[in-house]
């Protein structure tokens, strides 16, 4: 474990099926170019598939370690949660942890400690013996919960609900604020077809698909503007829904998605819509998406079935 602790003056390491740690130099850097960066995009290198190798790099003061649940060798994961518990010992260095796995797509987790991270590995390594499943779950959650949701939604809401839904009730900083980090749309006459009008930059839908998408998705239905369009389909049905009631919906969701170009990943979010008249009183319907941990669904349960 001594010699582990001596590869930390190191950035990116790869843990071998014999659990050997190999920092990635210079000479390896040009042997494997693809696999000597501290990336936090993952893709799936034949060093996870193929190998089954776990990298683990520094970023930022984070220790992010990857892997592939059903490939990776139990001597490198064992190696990695020796080394886990070596880290959080008193007088170790400690860091945060970020956890990014592959179970039919990649899922990333944060963790405040090695500890915490550790126990979680712990957890989900019985995926193992199971096949993964690409599912889409949407968990219906009251708006009293708001209370325990990311800042950003519960501000969104409160903003809301202070405003009776009605834009021209609201400070233009604060609907500026919320639209930043969410998109609109404006719905036909029967509230059954919808077209984006609005996309910010700061949103989750920007953040995945693309500093152009803003530009791109105005003037788009949300069922036409993804490249997963089963997912789209899922995400849409509540949209005529809340636009009739006119009533906000809160969803808990963790969602297998598959983007262009990009290996599949387990998104999971808080999404809250809301109902709004705009200030020159025509219908709108604003989608506020943030990523979450503290879902009501559990990953387990959602990607083994």
């Amino acid at each position: 474990m001594t010699e582990i602790l001596r590869l930390l003056d190191a950035t990116v390491w790869w843990v071998d099926e014999q659990g050997a740690w190999h920092a990635a130099d210079a000479r390896y850097a040009r042997r494997f170019p693809d696999c000597a960066t501290p990336n936090i995009t993952q893709h799936q290198s034949p060093m996870f598939t193929h190998l089954g190798m776990v990298k683990v790099a520094r970023l930022a003061g984070v220790l992010d370690i990857q892997w592939d649940i059903r490939e990776a060798s139990e001597e490198a994961l064992r190696s990695v949660f020796h080394f886990l518990l070596t880290y959080e010992t008193p007088g170790a260095r400690t860091s945060a942890v970020a956890l990014r796995y592959f179970f039919g797509a990649w899922n990333s987790e944060g963790y405040a400690n090695a500890g915490d991270a550790l126990d979680r590995m712990a957890d989900i390594s019985v995926c193992e013996r199971f096949e993964p499943i690409e599912s889409i779950t949407i968990a219906n959650v009251s708006l009293d919960h708001g209370l325990e949701s990311t800042p950003m939604i519960q501000e969104a809401y409160q903003i809301w609900r202070a405003c009776g839904g009605n834009q021209s009730g609201a400070a233009a900083h604060d609907l500026e604020r919320i639209q930043r980090r969410a998109f609109s749309m404006r719905p036909d006459a029967k509230f059954d077809n919808f077209i984006i009008t609005q996309v910010g930059r700061d949103s989750l839908a920007t953040a995945l698909l693309g500093g152009d998408w803003p530009r791109l998705a105005i003037g788009m239905s949300p069922q036409k503007c993804h490249s997963d369009d089963a997912f789209e389909d899922e995400m849409c049905r509540d949209y005529p829904v809340v636009m009739k009631s006119g009533v906000p919906k809160l969803d808990h969701v963790r969602a297998f998605v598959q983007l262009e170009n990009q290996d599949p990943i387990w998104l999971n979010y808080e999404r809250l819509l809301l109902p709004w008249k705009s200030r020159n009183g025509s219908p709108t319907l604003m989608c506020c998406a943030e990523p979450s941990q503290n879902l009501q669904i559990d990953f387990l349960d959602t990607a083994i079935g």
